[in-house]
């Protein structure tokens, strides 16, 4: 498993600030998690499970903010301690995560740890805009097979 320790690319995108609220019955379901946003959580909390400890339930994550770029979009979930997967002083960005929406579209992934929780989480394609409907996806293996 490879950490990239990149700068993060959230940097120059003008995203919103937005206080999470503890009493989270505010978010309907459409701002809760996407289904690339559950498949790609799923997959990071599968690799660290093997390594550290159960992962939480996708249904307990809540979205403080969510931006669409065009090529991609930037998700910024609530600090909350379900999402705590180390300890406080690490932070760092895993990006080893791809996959293959509807059928042709490549993506790629990077999650932000900040403080040893879940932070951010960045989806981008390489080449083509970001679709308005996910129809399907397939994540790619993590290492070379």
């Amino acid at each position: 498993m490879t950490m990239a320790h990149t700068q993060p690319a959230q940097q120059g995108f003008a995203l919103k600030q937005s206080a999470c609220r503890t009493d989270l019955t505010h978010l309907s379901h459409q701002e809760g998690l996407l289904n690339i946003e559950k498949a790609v959580l799923e997959k990071f909390l599968t690799i660290q499970s093997e390594s550290h400890q159960e992962h939480p339930s996708l249904s307990d994550i809540a979205v403080s903010d969510r931006t669409f770029t065009g090529g991609g979009f930037i998700t910024d979930f609530c600090t909350l301690n379900i999402l705590r997967i180390g300890p406080r002083q690490e932070s760092y960005q895993f990006s080893d995560i791809s996959a293959t929406i509807n059928a042709d579209i490549d993506t790629g992934y990077v999650i932000y740890i900040e403080n040893g929780y879940i932070k951010t989480l960045e989806g981008f394609t390489y080449e083509a805009d970001w679709p308005d409907h996910v129809a399907s996806i397939r994540l790619n293996p993590c290492t070379p097979q």
